[in-house]
């Protein structure tokens, strides 16, 4: 989960005409938005993470 949080992350330091980052950004939201929804975290800083990035992938659409 770590390489995908940090994929979208990177993806949102592109500069115009960066198709790859584009579908980098598309690819890892789909990946979170599904593991977030799936209840897939564990641990106690997981579930923290898994709040405040949820409220973060609301806000970006």
């Amino acid at each position: 989960m770590k390489g995908i949080r940090d994929l979208y992350e990177a993806s949102h330091l592109s500069i115009a005409g960066e198709d790859i980052v584009v579908e980098a950004e598309q690819f890892s939201k789909q990946v979170l938005k599904e593991r977030l929804s799936g209840n897939c975290f564990d641990s106690h800083e997981a579930k923290l993470w898994e709040s405040l990035f949820k409220a973060f992938l609301v806000e970006a659409e």
